[in-house]
């Protein structure tokens, strides 16, 4: 399936919390012993920040002792890192594994220019380790929707969220039947132009700082087999349906209180 085509457009009061994609591809265990220098000469104009994370694998045994059973877990490591590149300010980073390659950014503006940072790593990755090909393309949007934030305070959640998505919350004093952190779990199968996909959605009320929110965390995905350039072009199909997606989600009037302005009527002024 492909949900309804929605206009473009870019929030005054966006929703969005975190934004991240990743692209999975098979192991290659030289990312694990060795330090990513070339991908850190391309990539530290913008993301200057370098740290490195060993990881290392948990093993559980069991013995008696006193007649009673006792659980003894040890980590062992196994040579395994990631490579995290950060801005300044922690607010993106690019990680790389031995398996993949992933950026995230709680500071997301538009996607052309987080498309941008992504395709610059994977260029360095793909320059630095010649990865045979990409097994997984995904790309998910994490969104918050909170009533003051969004100046709606006095609105039930009816108002905002469309019935199909937050289900009892739609009732009369539907709110005391969902507590906060009462999340589900949605999938749907979705078509690409690379075939078919997922989408996995969490959704719910949470509590969000100091004020109560409903989460709608979408993860699309797809499988298969990809060359760089292919993967790219998934990434703007999944970004294309994970806008939909949102806008399926929320009311007309959700929709006018986040000040949406279309993308056309942006760039005509710049």
């Amino acid at each position: 399936m492909r949900f309804p085509t929605s206009v473009r457009v870019v929030y005054g009061r966006t929703p969005l919390v975190e934004v991240i994609c990743q692209l999975k591809f098979p192991p290659i265990l030289r990312i694990d012993t060795e330090l990513p220098v070339a991908v850190q000469e391309r990539l530290r104009a913008e993301l200057p920040n370098y740290e490195k994370t060993e990881l290392g694998l948990v093993s559980a045994s069991m013995t008696i002792a006193d007649g009673q059973p006792v659980l003894t877990a040890q980590q062992t490591p196994d040579r395994r890192a990631e490579h995290t590149f950060l801005a300044p300010d922690g607010s993106s980073k690019v990680v790389v594994g031995r398996d993949f390659v992933a950026l995230s950014t709680v500071a997301y503006a538009r996607w052309e220019t987080f498309q941008s940072t992504f395709a610059r790593a994977l260029s360095a990755v793909t320059d630095a380790y010649a990865p045979h090909s990409f097994t997984r393309v995904g790309l998910r949007y994490q969104n918050v929707v909170r009533r003051e934030w969004m100046g709606v305070s006095g609105l039930p959640w009816s108002d905002l969220l469309r019935p199909t998505l937050i289900g009892l919350l739609a009732e009369p004093d539907g709110a005391p039947l969902q507590p906060a952190g009462a999340t589900r779990e949605d999938l749907f199968l979705i078509e690409t132009a690379a075939g078919p996909g997922n989408a996995r959605v969490i959704h719910g009320l949470v509590e969000y700082g100091n004020e109560p929110g409903y989460l709608i965390d979408a993860d699309f995905s797809v499988d298969g087999t990809f060359a760089p350039p292919a993967a790219l072009a998934l990434l703007d199909d999944l970004h294309t349906q994970s806008r939909d997606f949102f806008r399926l989600c929320v009311t007309e009037r959700l929709h006018e209180a986040m000040k949406p302005e279309p993308i056309d009527a942006e760039h005509a002024r710049s």
